[in-house]
């Protein structure tokens, strides 16, 4: 009979040890749940953040880009008025230093030369932005 006794006794204690070490583990359990939904708190609110950062950042970046094209084209045009400029300081100054267009003495030519016609009407007229 004591022996059935002892053995009630040892397998109250194992459940007892059972039940008070599955508490112990149900309370971990839970304490490592609250952790990581307050993790997942913290992340949710780091991406709004983020998400709100991103969206500041996106806005900027499409003014910028807007503004860079916007001063691309007003130099790529004032670029091209200027090359357009150059060729007409370059085809009058070819045309005034071209040698057949003027000698040191009228009787170099036959006929009085082109330079002698002109008086610097090509100049003013490159001057001007009108083609030469």
């Amino acid at each position: 009979m004591m022996d059935k006794r002892l053995e009630n006794i040892k397998r109250r204690h194992q459940i007892e040890t059972w039940i008070e070490h599955s508490e112990e583990l149900i309370k971990q359990d839970f304490d490592y749940l609250i952790q990581q939904a307050e993790k997942v708190q913290e992340l949710e609110r780091d991406r709004a953040e983020w998400e709100i950062e991103s969206h500041t950042q996106n806005t900027r970046n499409k003014r910028l880009e807007q503004q860079f094209n916007d001063l691309y084209r007003k130099h790529f045009i004032k670029v091209e008025r200027l090359e357009q400029q150059n060729q007409r300081y370059k085809e009058t100054l070819e045309f005034y230093a071209d040698v057949n267009n003027h000698g040191d003495t009228i009787e170099d030519f036959e006929y009085e030369p082109p330079i002698y016609h002109d008086n610097g009407e090509k100049a003013r007229r490159a001057l001007r932005g009108e083609s030469t």
